[in-house]
């Protein structure tokens, strides 16, 4: 499917539109495992046929991608948390105006054209509960699930604000989307059982 596209082909331009359209985002990276060139993306991005929509990443005209999608495929082993983890999880309305995105200790602050929020996550914090949500001609978001998210914005509750996390833990479980189970689980991850505790112990009282 991808012959257009390699080395040897004289005529990858056919192929990137396409390969565009199925990871609705691409970067050289993504060239790079199927045997593309990287310089045919800026070229043919100055051919109208692809986008920069980020440093090294392009998609398809008139295409609109979230600031999420974006930030996930620019920094490649970072993870939605907290307020874009959130939204995700349909409990904020909006798309928070900054990417809030967990990276290792030791990984770099990639610079993007929008503003993002980096928390250096490390161990479990860092490495359980992500979850990866594949949309349609979009690229994979990588999020940390329901749990883990409430758990985090308890953590960093003084960094966002104190209301939020009580109030999408309180929409969890009215909706009965939130494992108690496993809402212990990571809020003892993140050593904030104490502050959750009390929240789970209503709603099982009300049950």
């Amino acid at each position: 499917m991808w012959l257009l596209g390699y080395k040897d082909s004289a005529h990858p331009i056919l192929s990137l539109p396409e390969l565009a359209s199925r990871r609705g985002l691409i970067s050289a990276a993504d060239l790079d495992t199927f045997g593309i060139w990287r310089t045919y993306l800026p070229a043919i991005a100055q051919a109208g046929l692809l986008v920069r929509v980020a440093r090294g990443v392009y998609g398809l005209p008139g295409h609109k991608h979230s600031r999420a999608a974006i930030a996930c495929k620019c920094v490649r082993r970072g993870v939605l948390c907290l307020l874009s983890a959130l939204h995700i999880h349909g409990l904020v309305p909006r798309e928070p105006r900054t990417v809030w995105m967990a990276i290792s200790p030791k990984s770099r602050k990639a610079r993007l054209e929008f503003p993002v929020r980096f928390v250096r996550f490390s161990g479990r914090a860092l490495a359980d509960g992500i979850e990866h949500i594949e949309l349609t001609r979009a690229p994979t978001l990588r999020v940390y699930s329901l749990e883990k998210t409430i758990a985090d914005c308890f953590k960093f509750r003084h960094s966002i604000n104190p209301r939020i996390p009580v109030a999408a833990l309180r929409q969890a479980l009215r909706q009965e989307r939130c494992d108690p189970n496993l809402m212990r689980e990571f809020a003892a991850i993140c050593r904030v059982g104490r502050l959750v505790e009390p929240y789970l112990g209503q709603y099982a009282s009300s049950a």
